[in-house]
């Protein structure tokens, strides 16, 4: 008797519908995790930001919060 991890796993691999879902689902955790490890970079130019929360990092800080300096 099969159990339902082989079913599901030969229904992917035998059918049509199958090889599409696998494919799909494929695709989708490729970009997820492409998106997670290479995403957006956003550069802060330090005339229009300012840090308002830096925690320590090692010997250093960093900052995780920048609010925009108002304009005078």
């Amino acid at each position: 008797m099969l159990n339902l991890t082989e079913a599901f796993g030969g229904w992917i691999l035998d059918t049509n519908k199958g090889m599409w879902f696998g494919l799909i689902i494929t695709l989708f955790s490729g970009w997820i995790i492409f998106k997670s490890m290479f995403g957006s970079v956003t550069l802060l130019s330090s005339k229009e930001f300012e840090c308002a929360l830096a925690v320590p990092d090692g010997l250093g800080t960093k900052c995780v919060e920048y609010v925009q300096k108002r304009s005078k």
